[in-house]
């Protein structure tokens, strides 16, 4: 792998770890629409150049991996208070991201294939799907896990 793919990776997952900023404690939510429009803006800049589908889902991992990585930290932390739980810290610091991420690489690889030449319709596509996934992952199929969804920065918890 070349040097520039790999700093693509580390923007990728910074890019990611900066949209948990939009979340409770810190609540700025302006970090996500620089955030969302940056990953829009490398998707676009790379569906120009590369053609591969698998990539582009890599890269969607990418994001959700350093979003849930650094949202996901209280489950390791509550595990510490028995013995008997710490064989599952590696489980919860790597997997559960890992694995919820696949939505986030879901939302790109969608993107890219259905993308159109024009960018506006691209930017409505890939809020749309964005949306949709969003959707899917609350109320669908983790019904019992809905947390670190994007519409709950809107959520109003100051004192």
């Amino acid at each position: 792998m070349t040097k520039k793919l790999y700093l693509e990776f580390i923007f990728l997952i910074f890019l990611g770890a900066a949209t948990s900023l939009s979340l409770p404690p810190f609540n700025y939510v302006i970090i996500n629409f620089i955030t969302l429009s940056l990953l829009f803006a490398f998707l676009i800049k790379r569906s120009k150049e590369i053609k591969k589908k698998k990539i582009f889902f890599f890269y969607g991992w990418l994001f959700g991996f350093g979003y849930f990585i650094t949202n996901l930290y209280w489950i390791s932390i509550s595990l510490t208070f028995d013995e008997s739980f710490k064989f599952l810290i590696p489980v919860t610091l790597i997997f559960i991201p890992a694995f919820l991420a696949l939505f986030y690489g879901l939302i790109s690889f969608l993107f890219f294939i259905f993308k159109t030449k024009k960018v506006i319709s691209s930017f409505f596509l890939f809020s749309l799907i964005f949306g949709l996934t969003e959707y899917v992952r609350g109320s669908i199929l983790i019904k019992r896990f809905v947390v670190l969804l994007v519409p709950f920065l809107h959520h109003n918890n100051k004192p």
